[in-house]
């Protein structure tokens, strides 16, 4: 397996979570992580037509392993990276696999993505890892365009959680990591820094137990190791959805249909707590009617007014607020 580090990182960070990831597969496993001059991957592979520093680069590392005592094929490999590795890695893959001289069994993208999200029509099986801390642009709320890829392959050949998503096309998000522990003791700026993980043999254990299982989706295992693995992915893709994600997911489908001359139903629904009253009563009197405007309006369309209308018990006080513009 070739692991493409993120940017800055040293080699070195990866070798507690990649020892992890040899511990929980019995496969025999040799994991090369090729250092960049720079430390910035992208400067050898920033397009599908520029990558070939980079392939020299991954043909080196593997040579180097071959001196060390590998003796596997060394034109045939998963292709892993971390952050910004991990775009270098789907675009390698992009650039390489099923050429004469390489084929790429299989993406491992942590903390990051394959082009554009686009799971659905990815080329080669590939298991996006996010984390549930992670700071920058492979945060949860990010991942979920990812994650929606996946669903709508999944549900074009089997359903949501099928045994083929978990070999083709898992994307899972580990609980209380951050971006930082794919590589630990490296501080990536901008992180949720600490994640909610203090002992990082656990955020580790993490790392290698969903590895392994992808990697013995992709290999010849038995049934029985097959099973189990599809059983721990299938159980952190529910977590990710079901627990994680779902209020988020919930909020969005709430929003569905606001659109140009529509409604901003969450202005409506958080406006009155942001008053701040001081008695229930007071809340129930004021109403709140919104309009939204995808794009521009005159300003008579939009603009903030309110009415005092008498409702029997009392006046009650209905404002106009424009949720967008």
């Amino acid at each position: 397996m070739v692991l493409i580090p993120g940017a800055n990182v040293a080699t070195s960070y990866y070798t507690d979570p990649m020892a992890a990831v040899q511990e929980f597969t019995n496969l025999r496993l040799w994991v090369v992580v090729p250092a960049f001059t720079t430390k910035l991957c992208i400067i050898e592979c920033a397009t599908t037509y520029t990558c070939a520093p980079m392939n020299s680069r991954v043909n080196s590392v593997i040579s180097k392993a071959v001196k060390m005592g590998y003796d596997g094929p060394t034109d045939t490999f998963f292709m892993a990276g971390h952050s910004l590795g991990g775009t270098c890695a789907a675009t390698y893959t992009q650039a390489y696999n099923n050429t004469d001289t390489e084929h790429v069994l299989g993406n491992i993208i942590y903390g990051s993505y394959v082009t554009d999200q686009e799971v659905e029509s990815w080329s080669v099986p590939v298991m996006t890892v996010g984390a549930e801390l992670d700071g920058g642009l492979g945060r949860p709320g990010n991942m979920l365009h990812s994650i929606k890829s996946s669903d709508k392959a999944a549900q074009a050949n089997d359903a949501v959680y099928s045994d083929w998503q978990m070999i083709n096309k898992p994307v899972l998000i580990l609980k209380g990591m951050d971006h930082s522990d794919f590589c630990p003791g490296f501080q990536v700026p901008g992180d949720v820094y600490p994640s909610a993980i203090t002992d990082k043999a656990v955020s580790n254990q993490l790392i290698g137990t969903v590895t392994a299982d992808f990697l013995h989706l992709q290999t010849s295992q038995s049934e029985g190791l097959k099973e189990s693995s599809l059983k721990s992915l299938r159980e952190q893709s529910e977590w990710t959805r079901e627990s994680l994600l779902k209020p988020m997911t919930d909020a969005i489908d709430y929003l569905e249909g606001s659109v140009d001359g529509g409604q901003a139903p969450w202005c409506e629904i958080v406006q009155p707590e942001l008053v701040g009253f001081q008695n229930y009563a007071d809340r129930e009197r004021l109403s709140i009617n919104s309009i939204y405007k995808v794009e521009s309006h005159a300003f008579e369309h939009t603009r903030v007014r309110y009415d005092s209308i008498d409702a029997g018990s009392g006046y009650e006080s209905v404002f106009n607020v424009s949720g967008h513009n």
